[in-house]
């Protein structure tokens, strides 16, 4: 008679273990040491992470460090710093703190609490160009700052938002991952829905062209500057356009757009409005069409695509989406321009040789998921990228470095997430250090007033020294992070 503790530790793992609630595996951990030390296993608290706290997927490479994120979530706090002139850390309640820096510059340099999130279970967080916007456990979405503070046209909607507001998303919606561009927000909901906005009353339900999901599935959206960029199951990356910006119509006594971005839009009843766009309004690209194409043109710059080989993760910059094969193969893509992609991808695409991994490790079968997963992983904002690999090395890159660049390399850190501002540039660790280096932008490293002239090295910010730092979110001249107690 085969019994529980016989079974092999792979099918334990993979297929018991992982489908048992907290509850159980707790129980479980109590019937002998064999089970104690499986119920330890990382990727199963991980498992228990992204599914009881919608923490996102893509949210870090973090190898360690789970189980402590479980039993503490519930009690995450929200800290901010960097450029307050225009009040967007949300601190207003407590006075327009800050240090003048100098004439239109007000610098926060310390970490503070945004009290206002203590109760919202805030999982995930993410920077804009002049605001924040943070994910709570139950999928919703809350803003503040100025979500498009440079707009000449000043949207419904986007005036400063002096503490955390809610989107007013649909009630049934629930948000499974969020991403900032520099004056807008994409979010993918958990029933697989698409959202956009530029303003926190009116957000905009994308409905992507019939002939690109007849098959497929979107799994990440992200933003960039002029556009977001979204990733499919089967691997197609699709460029859309920006959420128009929505207006009250004085004479009508209801809201109209500006209509200055491709697609058709419609207002309904829920409160949301409708995009509903066609294939000339998107950009698509794939390994495979990228392939074809190179073969066409007799790109010399782009290495032939292993058979079968898909896009698996993307991060969105500026001008360029940044995007990781199956393979570890790392590809930057010439995002919002047009068609460009489309019609001519192999002409607008560089493979980084350097920040590549050298050859495919297809999990074979009956193997442990445990023991493949991601062979890199990827961040970008603006015009820098990361590229993390299993061995523990972050390969840095510029969006304008030739395709043979090879990277700057931060190692031995056990670094799990870079987030990248302006001029300053955040890392966290496994075991819960934050790490700052680059322009002092009004504070925005986090060291109080020292380092006025900038760091060259990452230093550890020595105001989280008692607490576990499990989320990070730079952007402009700001940063904000969120912790638990150690």
């Amino acid at each position: 008679m085969t019994t529980l503790d016989s079974l092999p530790t792979d099918i334990l793992v993979d297929s018991i273990l992982g489908y048992l609630d907290v509850d159980s595996l707790i129980q479980l951990s109590y019937t002998n040491r064999a089970f104690y030390s499986l119920c330890q296993d990382e990727f199963l608290w991980k498992h228990l992470v992204l599914n009881d706290y919608s923490v996102p997927r893509e949210a870090t490479f973090r190898q360690m460090g789970w189980k402590t994120l479980y039993s503490k979530l519930n009690h995450s706090k929200v800290y901010v710093w960097g450029e307050n002139n225009d009040g967007r850390l949300g601190l207003e309640t407590r006075g327009n703190i800050g240090r003048r820096h100098f004439f239109n510059s007000l610098s926060v340099s310390s970490p503070q609490q945004l009290t206002a999130l203590n109760l919202k279970k805030i999982v995930d967080i993410h920077a804009g160009g002049w605001s924040f916007h943070g994910l709570d456990k139950d999928g919703r979405v809350w803003v503040w700052g100025t979500i498009a503070a440079q707009q000449i046209w000043r949207a419904f909607g986007s005036e400063r938002l002096r503490e955390p507001t809610r989107i007013a998303l649909p009630d049934h919606i629930r948000i499974s991952s969020l991403s900032c561009g520099r004056s807008h927000a994409i979010a993918l909901a958990k029933d697989g829905s698409v959202w956009h906005w530029n303003n926190y009353r009116v957000p905009e339900r994308v409905h992507l062209p019939a002939s690109l999901l007849e098959s497929d599935s979107v799994v990440q959206v992200s933003a960039n500057w002029g556009g977001s960029s979204i990733l499919t199951k089967n691997g197609a990356l699709i460029v859309i356009p920006l959420p128009d910006r929505v207006v009250p119509d004085e004479d009508e006594g209801s809201l109209r757009f500006l209509r200055s971005f491709p697609g058709d839009r419609q207002v309904n009843d829920a409160g949301y409005t409708d995009l509903f766009l066609q294939d000339a309004d998107v950009s698509v690209v794939t390994l495979a069409r990228l392939q074809q194409d190179a073969r066409l043109t007799a790109a010399t710059q782009l290495q032939p695509v292993l058979d079968g080989d898909v896009l698996v993760q993307i991060a969105g910059m500026e001008h360029h989406t940044m995007a990781l094969s199956r393979a570890g193969r790392v590809y930057r893509f010439e995002a919002p321009e047009g068609n460009k992609i489309s019609e001519a991808p192999a002409s607008s695409t560089i493979e980084y040789i350097h920040y590549s991994a050298a050859a495919a490790k297809a999990r074979s079968p009956g193997q442990s998921r445990r023991a493949t997963g991601p062979s890199r992983f990827l961040t970008a904002a603006f015009h820098t990228f990361a590229v993390y690999t299993k061995d523990g090395l972050v390969l840095l890159g510029q969006h304008d470095d030739p395709f043979d660049k090879q990277p700057d390399t931060m190692d031995h850190q056990d670094i799990c997430k870079v987030s990248f501002g302006d001029y300053h540039r955040g890392a966290l660790t496994n075991d819960g250090r934050l790490l700052t280096w680059g322009g002092y932008s009004a504070g925005a490293l986090g060291h109080g007033e020292q380092y006025e002239d900038g760091l060259d090295t990452p230093t550890e910010v020595d105001f989280f020294h008692d607490q576990y730092v499990f989320a990070i979110g730079f952007g402009g001249w700001h940063s904000a992070v969120l912790a638990i107690p150690k």
